[in-house]
C-alpha cells in the first residue's frame, strides 16, 4: 500500500524537517532502501575515520551508528505501541548517556552496521504488518503528539541524515584543525535543507554553521 504523507496535524511542528526528507511512496519501500545504502558505508569508511573525534567529548561516526540504532528501536517501540492502540504517554531519551554506557567505539564497524540493519529490518516487518486502521492510530511520544504515520516517516527521516553523514565522513558541529575539509555537493544541500533545525534536546544539534552534532528523538 501507498503511504500518503502524514498531515501537518499528524506530528509537532518540530518534527516538519525529519518528515521533508522523505520521499513520497510507499514508506516501507524507503526504509528498505536506506537500508540498502547504509550496507554500502564500510566500503567508503575505514575504522580509523569511524573513530575520529573532531574535538573532545564529540562523537565519532562509530557512536553515531551506535546512536542511530538505539533511536531505531526506541522509535519503531513507539510506532508499535501507539499502533496498537496504546494511550499511555511514552517518555523520551537522553542520548548522551546511551552513547556513553553503549561501547561503540570498542566495537568494529561492521558490526555496528549490522546491529543498525537488523533493528532495521524488524521495523519493516513491523511497519508492513500494519492494516489501514493502525496507520491513523494516534498517540503521545516525548510530550508530543503523533500518528503511527508520521512516526514512521520521522524514522526515515533520521536515516537519511545519518546516511549523508556517514557517507561524506563529515559528522562534525564546527570544523576541527586536524578534519578533512571535504564535503561533497549532496552533503552541502542536505545542510541547507537542515541548517534551520533548532539546537534543542531531543532532535538534531545544530551549531551556527548548520552542521550536524548528534541525534535524539
Amino acid at each position: 500500500m501507498t503511504q500518503n504523507r502524514p498531515q501537518a496535524s499528524e506530528y509537532a511542528p518540530y518534527y516538519e524537517k525529519y518528515v521533508a526528507l522523505v520521499p513520497d511512496g510507499e514508506i516501507a519501500e524507503t526504509l528498505e532502501a536506506q537500508l540498502r545504502e547504509m550496507k554500502l558505508l564500510p566500503g567508503n569508511l575505514s575504522e580509523k575515520v569511524a573513530e575520529f573525534r573532531y574535538a573532545a567529548g564529540k562523537w565519532s561516526i562509530k557512536e553515531v551508528l551506535g546512536h542511530i540504532s538505539d533511536t531505531e528501536r526506541i522509535l519503531a517501540y513507539r510506532l508499535l505501541r501507539i499502533a496498537r492502540g496504546d494511550q499511555t504517554p511514552l517518555a523520551g531519551f537522553e542520548q548522551d548517556g546511551y552513547v556513553t554506557t553503549g561501547n561503540f567505539s570498542a566495537r568494529p564497524l561492521a558490526e555496528l552496521l549490522e546491529e543498525f540493519a537488523a533493528a532495521r529490518r524488524a521495523t519493516i516487518a513491523l511497519v508492513r504488518s500494519l492494516d489501514e486502521a493502525a496507520w491513523l492510530q494516534r498517540g503521545m511520544a516525548n510530550q508530543k503528539e503523533i500518528s503511527v504515520r508520521a512516526q514512521a516517516f520521522v524514522i526515515g527521516g533520521t536515516s537519511v541524515i545519518i546516511a549523508w553523514c556517514c557517507r561524506s565522513g563529515t559528522f562534525q558541529c564546527c570544523r576541527g584543525p586536524n578534519y578533512p575539509s571535504h564535503r561533497p555537493r549532496q552533503m552541502r544541500v542536505l545542510l541547507q535543507r537542515v541548517s534551520s533545525f533548532p539546537t534543542r534536546r531531543d532532535g538534531i544539534s545544530i551549531c551556527p554553521e548548520g552542521q550536524l552534532t548528534g541525534l535524539d528523538a
